[in-house]
């Protein structure tokens, strides 16, 4: 072979090596792009997880807050209830109150004596002294 060839071959030999490296060169930039962008991915990944856990949290608060709030409500409600027919009841003897009261002004004074009423106790085994 003559040196003419010889550094042909050199030449491509070169050629190819610098485009091996040039080749790899560029995989392993975007190998290390691509392993920041899956850090960066699990960064953001973590947050999301703790913002759902904390947002989690919150609701098991709210919904123990519920079951009190409704709990206070139910006794409530029984409470009124029984003051509902406790004011019934005052309400029934309120009535009953102005409809004796009434009776008793519509019922007529009879003017009686002294005598006369002895007499009428002395009928029903009391006398007057």
């Amino acid at each position: 072979m003559n040196t003419q060839i010889k550094n042909y071959i050199a030449a491509a030999l070169a050629f190819a090596f610098a485009i091996a490296i040039l080749v790899y060169a560029i995989a392993n930039m975007k190998i290390a792009k691509l392993e920041s962008e899956v850090t960066n991915e699990k960064e953001a990944a973590r947050q999301k997880q703790q913002t759902a856990a904390a947002k989690e949290f919150e609701a098991a608060q709210y919904k123990q807050k519920i079951e009190y709030l409704e709990t206070k409500l139910i006794e409530i409600n029984q409470l009124a209830r029984k003051q509902d027919e406790e004011l019934e009841k005052l309400n029934l003897n309120s009535r009953n109150a102005r409809s004796d009261a009434d009776a008793a002004r519509r019922t007529r004074s009879i003017t009686t004596t002294t005598a006369e009423l002895c007499q009428k106790l002395a009928e029903l085994g009391h006398s007057c002294e």
